[in-house]
C-alpha cells in the first residue's frame, strides 16, 4: 500500500494527510478550501515522481502564478517513497509547512480524519481539480428544453383546453382589466422587477412590505383598511358587474354568454335524420338488427354514429323501430310510418340537409314498387307503402339536401329464409331507385339483381355494418363544415372498400350505389334561424286500444318458436305492440269462458315449452320445470344448425348417430302427444271435447295449438333426415370451406311422414285465417303458416 504524506496547510495551518499517490497533483484543503499543488523536492523528483497529469487546468486556474516553496522539515517513516514538497499559489501561501510521511502498511487513509475537529469535517473530501466535471451545463440545458417542450405542447392544445375551462378563460381575459384599477405597490411581481435588484445583488424580501408601514404611519388604521377596499373589493366588483353589463354590451362574446339566440341549436350543423327500421315482420322473413351487445354494431347504435361521423345533432334524429331501446320501441305499421315520415319532412327547414333511412323489405307488384311495413303482406299492395308516395314526400320537402338510404333485399346465404323474403333487388325497383325526383339522392345498399347480405361477421347487414365502421373512422384529410353538403360520396368509397374485403372471400357481390343530385341553388346556412322541432314518432292505431283482451289471448295460446335457438334471428315472441288493431265488435264474439278443453291445451303447451330452450310463460313455470326434470337432458338444446369438418370421420358419424337417436326420443313423445290430443271415442277425449266446445274462443285456440304441434313434428322429421344423410355420406364442400350448415328451405324434402305432417298443419292454419279474420288468431295462424320447415346442407367457411 502507498504511504501517507503529511503536510501543514500554508493557509489555515491545519495538518493535511495526503496519499503519496496524490503528490504532484492539484489538491484542495478540506478546512479552508485553499487550492495548492504538492510537489516533490527537486533532488528526488527526477528519480521517483510519478508522471504528472498533463490535463490542463481550467483557464480560471491557470491565470494565477504558482510559486515553489521549500519545506521546513522532512521526515520519513518506514518507506523509501520520496517526500513531497508543497507548491501553492503565491497570493494565498505565506510559507511552506512541515511534511512528514505516514505509515507504509495498511490503508493509506487509515486515521485520515482521526484528529479532525473542524466543523467542515463532513464536507466533500479532497478532490483533484483536473478531474472536475466539465458537464455543468447539462442541467440548465435539460431544464430549458423541458420548459420549451411544455410551451409548444400547451400552444397546440390550448384551444381544446380553453373549451374545457370556460370560467378560467373569462378570468384570464379580464385579468388586465382587473389590474387596471390597482395601485402600483400591489401589482404582480413582473411590475416589481422594474425597480431592479438591490446593490448587493440579493433580493430584499422586506422591500415590498416596508413602504406600506411608512406611508401608513400618520394614520395606520385608515391606511390599512383603504388599500384592501381598492385592491380587493374593486376587482370583485368588476367581476360581478360585467354579467349585468353583458346584456347591454355590443360585444359578440358577451352577447353569446348572456343573451341566448332564438335558435339554441343554431350553432350546430343544420342536419336531420329519420331512421325507419323493421325487423320482426309478421308475415315475412325477419331482418337482423345486429348484435345486441353494448358496443357492438347494431341498428340502435347507428343513431350515435351519425352524430359522431356526420355531425347530426342528437336531438334531430328520429328512430322508428320495433327493436329500439325499452320504452322507445314502436311497431312500424303502415300508418305509423306514413305519419312519422310526413311530419319529419314537413318540419325540415330550407337550409337543412336530411337523411331518411328505410331498413326492411321491398317488393314489386305489377309495375310498381312498394316498401313493406311490419304488418305488410308481400303479395297484397293494399297494406304496403308505394315508393312513388315516398318520392313525392321527399320532393315536396323544402330541405336543401335530401338523401334516401334504402337497405332492402336482405339475405343470409348460409342460413336461408325462415319465412318468405323480398328476394334480390328486382329490375323495376332498381330502375325506380336509379331515377329519383330532382333534388333527391338515393343511397341503395345494393344494385340490381343483388342481395343485401347478412353474414356471421356482419349480422346487421354488411352495408350498414360497414357504414358504421366508416362513420367511426371519419373522413381523411377532410373537415366537415356546417355550410357544406353531406359527404356521402366519400363515405361510400370507404364502405365499398370495406364490403369488398368481407364479401370477396365468400364469393359474394354487393355494390352500394348513389344516384340523383343535390339542388345546386339552396338556402344558405344561418345559425340565427329558429331550430326545427324535435322529430316525433307517431303512435297510430294499434292493438293497444284493446290491449287487455288481446294480451289475455296471447297468454292462453303462447308457444315457443319451432326453431328456437336453431339459427333463428328472432325470439318468436309476439307482443301486443306488433299486432294491428282489431275490431272491438269482432272480438266480443271471442269472449273468455270456462272450458274443459283448456286443460288439454295446456298439456300440449307445457310439453312444447319443456322441450324448448326458450323461457316459458310465468303461469306455466312450475309445470314446465317438472316436465323438464322428467325429460332430463334430451331437449331441443341438442339441435345444432352447423357442424365442422371432422378429423376422424368414423368417430364423427358415430356421434351423429347418437344425436339422431336422441332426436328420435323427442319425436316419439310428440307423436304420442298428438295422438292423445286428437283421440275420440265418444267420451271426454280431446277430439270429442273440441266438437262439443260451445266457446268459439277455445275452439280456435285448440286448433292453433294442434297446428303448431304438427309443424314442430314435421321439422323434427326433417332434422332427423338431415342427420341420417350425413351419417351415410358427408355433404359436399366448396374449396376453402371447413364445415356445413343446415339452411332453411320452404318445404320439407326428407321423411314422407314429415311431409304429411307439414301439409296437415298448413291446412289447419289456412282454415283459421279464413274463418277468423280481424282477430289475433288470424294474424298468428297466417304468420306460422309461412315458417319454412325444410332444410338443406350448405358448406360454410
Amino acid at each position: 500500500m502507498s504511504a501517507i504524506v503529511q503536510a501543514t496547510c500554508p493557509g489555515c495551518k491545519n495538518l493535511l494527510r495526503i496519499p503519496a499517490d496524490w503528490v504532484n497533483q492539484p489538491i484542495r484543503c478540506k478546512h479552508c478550501g485553499l487550492v495548492m499543488l504538492s510537489k516533490t523536492p527537486q533532488t528526488a523528483a527526477a528519480k521517483s515522481t510519478p508522471p504528472r497529469d498533463k490535463t490542463p487546468l481550467p483557464p480560471t486556474r491557470q491565470q494565477a502564478p504558482v510559486a515553489k516553496l521549500a519545506p521546513e522539515s522532512f521526515k520519513t517513516a518506514g518507506a523509501s517513497h520520496p517526500i513531497a514538497q508543497a507548491v501553492l499559489p503565491t497570493a494565498a501561501v505565506p510559507s511552506a509547512a512541515s511534511v512528514q510521511a505516514g505509515p507504509a502498511n495498511g490503508s493509506p487513509f487509515t486515521g485520515f480524519d482521526a484528529n479532525d475537529d473542524s466543523p467542515t469535517a463532513n464536507k466533500s473530501r479532497v478532490r483533484a481539480v483536473g478531474k472536475r466535471s466539465t458537464w455543468w451545463w447539462k442541467g440548465p440545458l435539460i431544464a430549458v428544453s423541458v420548459f420549451f417542450l411544455a410551451v409548444v405542447i400547451l400552444g397546440f392544445t390550448w384551444s381544446k383546453l380553453s373549451k374545457l375551462l370556460p370560467a378560467g378563460n373569462q378570468v384570464v381575459q379580464n385579468q388586465d382589466k382587473d389590474h387596471a384599477g390597482l395601485d402600483k405597490d400591489v401589482m404582480p411581481p413582473k411590475d416589481k422587477s422594474k425597480d431592479g435588484p438591490p446593490a448587493d445583488g440579493k433580493p430584499d424580501p422586506n422591500k415590498d412590505k416596508t413602504p406600506a408601514p411608512k406611508d401608513k404611519t400618520p394614520d395606520p388604521n385608515k391606511d390599512k383598511t383603504a388599500p384592501p377596499k381598492d385592491k380587493v373589493n374593486d376587482p370583485n366588483k368588476d367581476k360581478t358587474v360585467p354579467p349585468k353589463d353583458k346584456d347591454k354590451s355590443p360585444e359578440p362574446p358577451k352577447d353569446k354568454a348572456t343573451d341566448p339566440p332564438k335558435n339554441p341549436a343554431g350553432l350546430l350543423y343544420p342536419r336531420r335524420a329519420l331512421i325507419i327500421s323493421l325487423h320482426n315482420y309478421l308475415y315475412a322473413d325477419s331482418v337482423h338488427a345486429g348484435n345486441p351487445v353494448e358496443g357492438a354494431h347494431n341498428v340502435a347504435s347507428l343513431k350515435n354514429k351519425l352524430v359522431n361521423g356526420l355531425h347530426f345533432p342528437l336531438t334531430q334524429i328520429g328512430f322508428l323501430s320495433d327493436v329500439a331501446p325499452k320504452g322507445q320501441a314502436h311497431s312500424p305499421t303502415k300508418a305509423v310510418i306514413e305519419q312519422t315520415l310526413t311530419s319529419f319532412l314537413q318540419d325540415s327547414r330550407s337550409q337543412d340537409r336530411v337523411m331518411v333511412f328505410f331498413i326492411g323489405h321491398a317488393v314489386e307488384i305489377g309495375e310498381e314498387s312498394y316498401l313493406v311495413p311490419i304488418e305488410g303482406e308481400l303479395d297484397n299492395a293494399a297494406n304496403l307503402i308505394p315508393l312513388k308516395w315516398v318520392y313525392q314526400q321527399l320532393e315536396q320537402c323544402k330541405a336543401r339536401q335530401k338523401v334516401f338510404v334504402i337497405d332492402v333485399g336482405r339475405s343470409n346465404p348460409s342460413r336461408g329464409s325462415a319465412r318468405p323474403g323480398s328476394g334480390p333487388l328486382g329490375p323495376k325497383l332498381d330502375a325506380a331507385l336509379k331515377d329519383p325526383p330532382l333534388g333527391v339522392q338515393v343511397w341503395s345498399a345494393c344494385s340490381g339483381e343483388q342481395f343485401s347480405y347478412e353474414t356471421d361477421a356482419s349480422p346487421m347487414g354488411v352495408f350498414l355494418d360497414k357504414m358504421i365502421a366508416a362513420l367511426e373512422k371519419g373522413l381523411t384529410n377532410k373537415i366537415q363544415k356546417a355550410e357544406e353538403p353531406l359527404q356521402i360520396d366519400l363515405f361510400n368509397q370507404t364502405i365499398v372498400s370495406l364490403m369488398n374485403a368481407e364479401l370477396s372471400p365468400l364469393k359474394l357481390t354487393q355494390v352500394p350505389r348513389i344516384t340523383g343530385k343535390e339542388v345546386v341553388e339552396g338556402a344558405p346556412f344561418s345559425k340565427d334561424e329558429p331550430a326545427p322541432p324535435v322529430p316525433t314518432i307517431a303512435t297510430g292505431p294499434s292493438a293497444k286500444d284493446n290491449a287487455k283482451i288481446i294480451q289475455s289471448v296471447l297468454d292462453e295460446i303462447s308457444l315457443p318458436p319451432i326453431k328456437a335457438g336453431f339459427g333463428s334471428t328472432e325470439d318468436g315472441t309476439i307482443k301486443v305492440e306488433m299486432l294491428p288493431p282489431f275490431d272491438a265488435k269482432t272480438m266480443a264474439s271471442y269472449a273468455p269462458a270456462e272450458s274443459k278443453l283448456k286443460e288439454e291445451i295446456n298439456k300440449v303447451r307445457v310439453t312444447l315449452w319443456a322441450y324448448s330452450n326458450a323461457p316459458e310463460p310465468p303461469a306455466l313455470k312450475t309445470a314446465v320445470a317438472e316436465k323438464r326434470a322428467e325429460f332430463g337432458k334430451v331437449t331441443m338444446n341438442l339441435l345444432k344448425d352447423s357442424y365442422r369438418s371432422p378429423g376422424n370421420e368414423n368417430e364423427f358419424k358415430k356421434q351423429i348417430g347418437e344425436e339422431e337417436r336422441d332426436v328420435g326420443k323427442i319425436l316419439s313423445n310428440l307423436i304420442r302427444l298428438r295422438k292423445d290430443s286428437i283421440e275420440t271415442d265418444g267420451t271426454d277425449k280431446p277430439g270429442d271435447l273440441r266438437k262439443a266446445e260451445p266457446s268459439k274462443r277455445w275452439q280456435v285456440s285448440y286448433d292453433y295449438v294442434l297446428a303448431h304441434l304438427e309443424a314442430q313434428i314435421s321439422f323434427l322429421y326433417e332434422y332427423q333426415a338431415m342427420l341420417g344423410s350425413m351419417r351415410k355420406e358427408l355433404p359436399a364442400k366448396e374449396p376453402g370451406h371447413g364445415g356445413w350448415r343446415m339452411s332453411a328451405t320452404a318445404a320439407p324434402t326428407g321423411d314422407s311422414d314429415g311431409k304429411k305432417m307439414a301439409k296437415s298443419s298448413a291446412k289447419i292454419y289456412d282454415a283459421l285465417a279464413a274463418d277468423n279474420g280481424n282477430t289475433p288468431w288470424f294474424v298468428l295462424a297466417k304468420r306460422e303458416r309461412m315458417v319454412s320447415l325444410g332444410l338443406e346442407w350448405k358448406s360454410v367457411k
